[in-house]
């Protein structure tokens, strides 16, 4: 949509005056001064040409006019998109702007929590009409309103508000003031924007969450005397965790009560399209929250806004444990692969260079017929490697050259032998383990398949543009919980887990104590985040609630909560420290030698036994076709 479309929008900066089309703009511009003066802007709203309640109203702040009968929805929410943070409604717009406030909210990125909105009923309005503005829905999030219901005749103004406070307060009509035009002054001096959330006096802030330990925890208990959290008017739930205290210090501070919605089969959930989802972020698209929480990262969502940061957690992963190494690759595992390689290219190059003198030496320098034996060689290269005993013939090596390669295989031999000897005593004697997963990288190389119960997991990495991390993603698998606690028996995965900012770990109620010993936890983190409160667009605490969290943070009181909670569940904490331990081996010391420490040789023995075969059976049949051959020749 082209901004000139907004043909509406007039955004000026002017004195206050009174012009005699509107007496109402006097008592704007006073409210405006002495309430609302640091408002970033402010938007009149009208409904037709014939609402002419603020035709030639001029303004000493930044405004918009629209009027919605010349103007498209698109329009009005491009207008909304310009920062209003205080409406002033017509009473002819009121009822059609209030239904179709929140879709507009939801559909632009201005996220100002705490708006205020003036209504101008028309002269001598009825009760009935006054509460017909506090029966529309969004005047529930609404507890900047007021409504100015002209006295005519008079030249007075009576001021009301909702009582916002209580069960239902937000449709219980309040008397404020009157503001007499010829005194121009108010009757009472009362404060017409009250703070109504200083007390709520138990009006219920509606919440999301999942059974997530120690975020967030529920038990039912029959005992309402016990109980500190409702299920609709039910009390019945025993609410805890590090970041439901949170709510409940916030409800001890403000008198609210808890009005819990469990969504433990969908969880985190997700948003269409449509603004309509399931799980604790669907809550929240369709306002059936106020806000959700259960350790969740600041996913970007039309219909939602998130808190500040309430903590820091790293996704990190659980593996399957490292197994012991079989027996038969202990003659092996003295040398790693690159030591290995480098060797062998070592003994090769040797061989070869040896080979080149031996053959320049006796056909060159010594003109002879002899053949040079390649097998020969290569045994005498690779035998000085491994400490086998080597002649120094001078009528074989009749070069300085050769002998000094031969010397030089000898001391090289010794040092290397003799290495790989110690290694050898000490592997031989020191259980050996698998290589573990202790990076994101090697997460990647192995090829590991790592899950959870949701999709959540990888909603921070899924617009990523490096290559490590699309793999990862790529690897990533969601089941069931009962098809993960299944896989965990016999574990050929790894499991996403979070590291909390005290030392503890959120793991998924799949991980029981019965499959906790088959892992351990990486030492790196796949990637780190801020857990934050998912808030509706229109929720008018959310200024409350972030001033809570920063004090909550810098007292340090989150570290206690965190020991306090986990120490609440004793399963939860026996499974947090068989995963801390994990990596924690028994050390038996030296142990004596047992027939399984001689597979590997015995093993290698039996291998060149066996390749001798069928050489040796290769080489006969050969032998036997060349024969046959020949024999056909002579006849």
């Amino acid at each position: 949509m082209d901004l000139n479309d907004i043909s509406t929008t007039n955004l000026t900066l002017q004195p206050i005056t009174r012009p005699e089309t509107s007496v109402l703009s006097e008592l704007f511009g006073l409210i405006a001064l002495q309430y609302l003066y640091s408002s970033y802007c402010f938007c009149f709203i009208t409904n037709g040409k014939s609402d002419y309640r603020f035709t030639g109203i001029e303004f000493d702040r930044p405004f918009i006019s629209i009027d919605l009968e010349s103007v498209t929805v698109s329009v009005q929410t491009m207008n909304l998109e310009l920062g209003c943070q205080v409406y002033i409604l017509s009473e002819k717009a009121s009822i059609g702007f209030l239904d179709i406030y929140r879709h507009l909210q939801d559909h632009t990125n201005q996220r100002f929590p705490n708006k205020a909105f003036i209504v101008a009923m028309g002269d001598n309005a009825t009760y009935d009409e006054l509460q017909s503005i506090l029966d529309r829905p969004i005047v529930f999030d609404i507890p900047k309103l007021l409504i100015l219901s002209p006295s005519g005749g008079s030249g007075a103004v009576d001021l009301w508000t909702n009582q916002f406070s209580g069960a239902g307060g937000h449709r219980k009509l309040l008397y404020l003031d009157t503001y007499s035009f010829a005194d121009g002054s108010f009757q009472y001096d009362a404060d017409l924007f009250p703070d109504k959330i200083a007390d709520l006096e138990g009006r219920f802030i509606r919440l999301a969450m999942l059974d997530y330990e120690p975020y967030t925890t529920w038990t039912e208990v029959d005992d309402r005397s016990k109980a500190n959290a409702y299920v609709g008017d039910e009390k019945k739930l025993l609410v805890d965790g590090t970041e439901t205290r949170l709510f409940l210090e916030f409800c001890r501070i403000h008198n609210c009560s808890l009005d819990m919605s469990r969504e433990d089969e969908a969880e985190w959930g997700e948003v269409y399209e449509n603004f309509t989802g399931v799980g604790i972020m669907g809550a929240v698209a369709e306002h059936r929250v106020d806000a959700g929480y259960a350790a969740m990262l600041a996913w970007y969502y039309d219909s939602n806004t998130p808190s500040q940061p309430v903590s820091r957690t790293g996704v990190t992963c659980i593996t399957p444990k490292q197994k012991l190494l079989p027996s038969w690759l202990t003659p092996i595992l003295p040398f790693s692969n690159v030591i290995w390689r480098i060797l062998f290219a070592t003994v090769l190059a040797t061989s070869i260079v040896l080979l080149i003198f031996n053959y320049v030496t006796v056909r060159v320098i010594l003109q002879s017929r002899d053949y040079v034996d390649i097998c020969e060689v290569f045994l005498s290269v690779w035998s000085t490697l491994v400490l086998c005993s080597s002649i120094l013939r001078i009528e074989q090596y009749k070069l300085t050259s050769q002998l000094t390669i031969v010397t030089i295989l000898l001391f090289s031999g010794l040092i290397i032998g003799n290495t790989y000897c110690g290694g050898l005593s000490s592997i031989m004697t020191v259980p050996q383990y698998e290589k573990p997963i202790d990076t994101t990288a090697q997460l990647v190389v192995r090829k590991m398949i790592w899950g959870a119960s949701h999709d959540a997991w990888v909603y921070s990495l899924e617009d990523t543009d490096e290559p490590l991390v699309i793999k990862l993603v790529s690897y990533f698998r969601s089941y069931p919980k009962a098809t993960l606690h299944d896989r965990a028996k016999n574990p050929d995965m790894a499991y996403a887990i979070e590291r909390l900012t005290y030392g503890h770990y959120g793991i998924s109620d799949y991980i029981a104590m019965d499959v906790a010993q088959n892992f351990q936890v990486m030492i790196e983190d796949l990637y780190w985040g801020h857990c934050v409160i998912q808030m509706k667009k229109t929720w008018p605490m959310v200024e409350h609630l972030n001033v809570l969290i920063m004090r909550v943070f810098q007292s340090g009181i989150q570290r206690y909560w965190e020991e306090t909670v986990m120490a609440q569940f004793p399963a939860a904490y026996t499974v947090q420290k068989i995963i801390a331990l994990a990596r924690v081996h028994d050390n038996p010391g030296a142990i004596a030698l047992q027939v399984h420490h001689l597979t590997g040789p015995f093993f290698m023995l039996l291998f060149g036994l066996t390749g001798a075969l069928l050489i040796f059976m290769v080489e006969i049949t050969w032998h036997n076709l060349a024969n046959s051959k020949k024999i056909r020749k002579i006849k």
